[in-house]
């Protein structure tokens, strides 16, 4: 069985285009339930819809503590914000519930080729194998596929270009990006500031990696969320 690790932004969406090019038997999808809007609008006007007229199964898998199965939900109540040290967030909300969902496979799957969206440019992050029934595949690094050029195919099959994806409150977000949601999603922005001074390690480690918050960042941005037809 093959199968292809879909974040839903643009490396894993040119390879879901790309099919049949690419050969795989499932999509699967690790939803962390905090994922932007715009991904999700993505995935079901776009995405869903290909994989539908292609006849590609589509699975959705979420980790489960103690019924909590969303990343957001989990850092409130554990009192914890992601970090990029240590990507504990990764490994329990993406990695793992896909491999528990692999391992519940009939054994004439095994073993699993898991297809993974890595462009060439950034090649460094290729790992080998954990497991002796899970192989992995690179496909953009060995056809030496750049991000710009998974733009590239994406809008030679008409579509438009996914958004970047990830969390809304993901420590790796740049300040532009931070800036973006505070304009675009402010609800999500109260809801990251939220989350991070909850966190029982909020003097110590913040979401930016400047040390500031997000509070203090927000008064940075002043008031670029409100739209000119509120004010009489």
């Amino acid at each position: 069985m093959k199968y292809l690790s879909f974040g839903a932004g643009v490396q894993t969406t040119a390879i879901l285009f790309m099919y049949p090019q690419i050969k795989f038997d499932e999509v699967i999808f690790a939803d962390t339930g905090s994922e932007l809007p715009e991904t999700y609008e993505y995935l079901d006007k776009y995405s869903k819809p290909f994989m539908e007229e292609n006849g590609i199964k589509f699975t959705v898998v979420r980790a489960n503590d103690k019924g909590i199965n969303n990343l957001e939900e989990y850092c409130l109540h554990y009192k914890l914000i992601p970090s990029m040290q240590i990507r504990w967030c990764t490994d329990k909300f993406k990695t793992k519930p896909i491999e528990k969902y692999l391992l519940s496979k009939p054994k004439e799957d095994f073993p699993i080729t898991g297809i993974f969206g890595i462009s060439y440019d950034e090649a460094r992050r290729v790992k080998k194998p954990r497991y002796e029934w899970w192989l992995l595949e690179y496909p953009l690094v060995e056809m030496k596929m750049t991000r710009q050029d998974c733009i590239k195919v994406i809008e030679k099959k008409g579509y438009p270009i996914p958004p970047k994806s990830g969390c809304f409150f993901c420590p790796f977000r740049t300040k532009k990006q931070w800036q973006d949601l505070y304009i675009n999603h402010p609800d999500l922005y109260e809801r990251a500031i939220i989350l991070e001074e909850n966190s029982r390690d909020f003097e110590k480690f913040k979401l930016l990696p400047s040390k500031k918050s997000l509070r203090e960042l927000r008064e940075e941005f002043g008031y670029g969320n409100h739209k000119l037809d509120e004010y009489d």
